[in-house]
């Protein structure tokens, strides 16, 4: 069997674990609405909306862009100034909250240091473990972090080698990154370590057309 093949069926024995409740979120000018599907219905949750504690902040930041982990107990929010008032470094934060029965637990937050150009071009990809930051300013460009906050990998385009997307292995130990050059489409395979031991080693790059459908999007 091709490693290619192995790495693929890795990632979705990974992806078929049980789903926790049926939690949804919005935002709201007043915060963050947090929902749980029962049988009676659409429920609010209670501590909604929320409102992220920033005492002492000339400029607060508020909810932009929400993304739900595949298994409804992570909630990833990225922050903004608006309007941006010049205070770069603190200007976007990405928000990580555990969803609980009780509604949202803050668990870490992690300041983004760029400029409006970059910032208004952000989206989130949400994992089973993990949540991608991407930016497009010229080109895109990620930032994986897990569930703890930390950040375990860092990609972008360079030139004529451009990122078309980027993805994590539910279990977190392999990123593949989605690219396309002169040569054309093609994945390279990442093995970032484990908690215990992280690391970023590349395993292998492929053009393989079938491998490339079975990790990109």
């Amino acid at each position: 069997m091709k490693l290619t093949t192995k790495l693929s069926i890795l990632g979705m024995m990974a992806c078929s674990g049980a789903m926790a409740a049926d939690f949804s979120a919005s935002i709201t000018p007043q915060g963050i609405n947090l929902y749980e599907t029962t049988a009676q219905g659409m429920v609010l949750v209670q501590g909604s909306p929320y409102v992220l504690p920033q005492p002492g902040v000339a400029y607060p930041l508020t909810p932009q862009l929400i993304a739900m982990s595949p298994g409804h107990d992570f909630l990833y929010v990225v922050y903004e100034q608006v309007p941006f008032h010049g205070d770069l470094p603190k200007d976007v934060n990405v928000v990580a909250f555990q969803v609980t029965d009780s509604g949202l637990v803050n668990q870490w937050s992690f300041a983004l240091n760029m400029d409006p150009a970059e910032y208004k071009y952000i989206s989130l990809v949400a994992g089973l473990n993990s949540v991608i930051v991407v930016t497009r300013p010229n080109g895109l460009f990620a930032n994986v972090f897990n569930e703890a906050g930390q950040q375990i990998y860092g990609d972008g385009s360079h030139g004529g080698d451009q990122l078309l997307s980027g993805h994590v292995a539910p279990d977190n130990r392999f990123y593949y990154s989605c690219r396309q050059n002169a040569s054309g489409a093609y994945v390279s395979v990442y093995d970032l370590g484990t908690v215990q031991s992280p690391g970023t080693s590349l395993l292998l790059t492929s053009y393989d057309a079938d491998f490339i459908r079975s990790v990109c999007n």
